[in-house]
């Protein structure tokens, strides 16, 4: 899955019907958004990495600028 930006939930599962459950409740909420699930059977330590991409260099920002015809945001130059 390719996205510049998402969302990361954690949520405790003690059963096995409560990720169902969990989905279904986010679905409703959340409407025409996709899930993936991720099942952590250990004790997670320390800190959750992830790498902020900065949306202006991305393919769906292009296109946005040719199909609206609107003035793009001017970039910055990382070193």
């Amino acid at each position: 899955m390719e996205i510049p930006n998402g969302i990361f939930y954690l949520f405790p599962i003690l059963k096995d019907e409560d990720m169902g459950k969990i989905e279904n409740e986010l679905s409703e909420t959340m409407r025409g958004v996709k899930f993936d699930s991720l099942i952590v059977e250990k004790v997670i330590v320390g800190t959750i990495n992830y790498r902020k991409f900065d949306n202006l260099y991305s393919d769906q920002y292009l296109r946005l600028i040719k199909r609206k015809s609107i003035q793009p945001k001017q970039r910055i130059r990382y070193q």
